[in-house]
């Protein structure tokens, strides 16, 4: 598996999830000022016709994070480790310097879990699930580990399975947004 191995380094699951589930709470808003969508391409429809409904097809995103998002990430996994490291032959909450480059490999992946999100959201359209729509980074997960240092920016592009809504909005669909914008 090239892409996206979150648990495959052998860190302590709980600190992982701790760490995630900090940095998840971060909304929309904030995101604009941390990834760029630089480009969006539909390559092909793989499923559903055109007007018919949902559509499932592959679409194409080069993304730029900035520089102080991705050493926002590393500093809060970091952070996270830190409060739970316990490694034989070092202090309690010392974190060991042979596990700083998994811990920077870490933080790129959720950069890159993180902006595809983004991606997809401000795009208007939703992920597929399954083994059959991981996404596609180029270049490559492992490559961009080599060259990934926390504090500077990253631009990459990510080709995944989505699926958009082509039918026409309904009347009744249109009335009700109307009515949800004019109250706010």
């Amino acid at each position: 598996v090239d892409d996206m191995d979150m648990l495959g380094f052998g860190l302590n699951a709980g600190v992982l999830t701790s760490a995630r589930s900090t940095r998840r709470g971060f909304a929309c808003s904030r995101w604009r000022m941390d990834y760029s969508l630089e480009s969006k391409e539909r390559l092909d429809v793989l499923f559903g016709e055109e007007g018919q409904g949902e559509v499932t097809a592959k679409y194409k995103f080069g993304l730029k994070v900035s520089g102080d998002k991705s050493k926002e990430v590393f500093q809060t996994i970091f952070g996270e480790f830190k409060k739970n490291a316990k490694f034989p032959g070092f202090r309690k909450g010392q974190v060991p310097p042979f596990m700083k480059p998994k811990i920077v490999s870490f933080a790129l992946e959720e950069v890159l879990a993180d902006s595809l999100t983004y991606a997809i959201e401000t795009s208007n359209l939703k992920k597929c699930e399954g083994q059959a729509f991981v996404p596609e980074y180029d270049p490559k997960v492992n490559d961009m580990r080599k060259d990934f240092k926390p504090g500077e920016d990253l631009s990459f592009s990510v080709e995944i399975a989505c699926v958009e809504d082509t039918s026409a909005p309904s009347s009744a669909e249109e009335t009700s947004e109307a009515e949800a914008a004019s109250e706010n």
